[in-house]
């Protein structure tokens, strides 16, 4: 059971082997899921919690959350991309 200290102090278990990509999905999640406390329109981190879906590979999850960074900033680009990125990952999940 790996037990991770995080550079705050804080510390992370996790009850089975992980990888390390786990591990930073696990944390990017977290963190994204904070800064949406301090501000919920912060396209940013919805796009961040994206990607975090992402790598636990809950597609549908992630696509909804980068939708609502596209509705914040209807510019950012980063997150048009990755809504590319999902929709090419759920066509080879349909293949």
């Amino acid at each position: 059971m790996p037990d991770i200290t995080l550079p705050d102090g804080s510390r992370k278990s996790f009850p089975t082997a992980v990888t390390v990509a786990e591990v930073a999905a696990s944390i990017g999640a977290g963190l994204a899921r904070a800064a949406l406390a301090v501000d919920p329109k912060s396209a940013s981190a919805w796009n961040n919690i994206a990607v975090s879906f992402m790598g636990l590979n809950r597609v549908d999850d992630a696509f909804e959350a980068a939708k609502e960074a596209v509705a914040l900033d209807p510019n950012m680009q980063l997150a048009k991309n990755n809504i590319a990125w999902m929709n090419q990952e759920k066509a080879k999940a349909k293949k």
